[in-house]
């Protein structure tokens, strides 16, 4: 997947919502061109949307209320070693056996982009958003540009988002209804 970047002239807006029949919501909100995340869940909310611009979704029929809701931050994304579940719990396991936790701080800066994204880079962004791993060849016919064109927009979307595998290795469409599990 593709995220933006957090920048001076583009803000991402996060909603966790309850409503009376989230499926019906969910299928109409999903074809909703503001809609950049969304995600049905259990629990304390039944929804998480992550919106490219306000929305009012009080005048949703099925709306109940909002638990929390406020701008997106950057995303910070730690790099992952390779590595088994069985090490890897067993270092979780002596990390948390030595009991010295520091609180930390993520760092958040504001980036600046402009007016630097065509309707054409936002045009690519949309069409990566959700599979960054799509042939060039395809985007380029379904984009109707050259590849030299299509590379140089390339590199201005590559620029403003961050590059995530939380879908490995089906993609985002293929994960939209799932539970997880953990066992203890």
């Amino acid at each position: 997947m593709l995220r933006p970047k957090i920048c001076i002239d583009y803000k991402e807006y996060v909603y966790f919502i309850n409503g009376k029949d989230i499926r019906a919501l969910f299928e109409r909100l999903i074809k909703d061109s503001r809609i950049e995340y969304i995600a049905c869940s259990q629990g304390h909310f039944d929804m998480l949307l992550i919106t490219n611009e306000r929305i009012d979704l009080t005048v949703e029929e099925e709306f109940k209320n909002i638990v929390l809701s406020g701008e997106r931050e950057n995303y910070n994304y730690p790099e992952v070693k390779r590595g088994d579940y069985r090490t890897t719990f067993n270092e979780i396991n002596e990390f948390l056996d030595k009991k010295e936790f520091h609180p930390s701080q993520l760092p958040f800066e504001i980036g600046e982009r402009g007016d630097e994204w065509s309707k054409r880079e936002e045009k690519l962004f949309k069409y990566l958003k959700n599979d960054g791993r799509r042939v060039f060849t395809k985007m380029q016919k379904q984009l109707g540009i050259s590849r030299t064109l299509l590379l140089q927009c390339y590199s201005k979307v590559r620029k403003h988002t961050i590059i995530t595998v939380p879908y490995y290795p089906k993609g985002y469409d293929s994960h939209i209804s799932l539970y997880l599990v953990i066992p203890i």
